[in-house]
């Protein structure tokens, strides 16, 4: 053990929660993707998923409020 870090396991059910809430986001998200996304760039691809996932979370903060 490198500089008294120690490996713990995770435990199957925390396991499985943080599974399903990645799974559900994931989810919604891809909802909100066209089928294809144009983008003649990297810069330009990475912002249009930067804008779905903006769009995303303004949808579920628009939910709460």
């Amino acid at each position: 053990m490198a500089d008294g870090i120690r490996m713990r396991a995770i435990r199957k059910r925390i396991a499985q929660q943080g599974r399903r809430i990645v799974k559900s986001v994931g989810s919604t998200l891809t909802e909100l993707f066209p089928y294809r996304i144009h983008a003649t760039t990297l810069q330009g691809f990475v912002l249009k998923v930067w804008g779905f996932i903006f769009a995303h979370n303004f949808r579920r903060l628009a939910s709460i409020l």
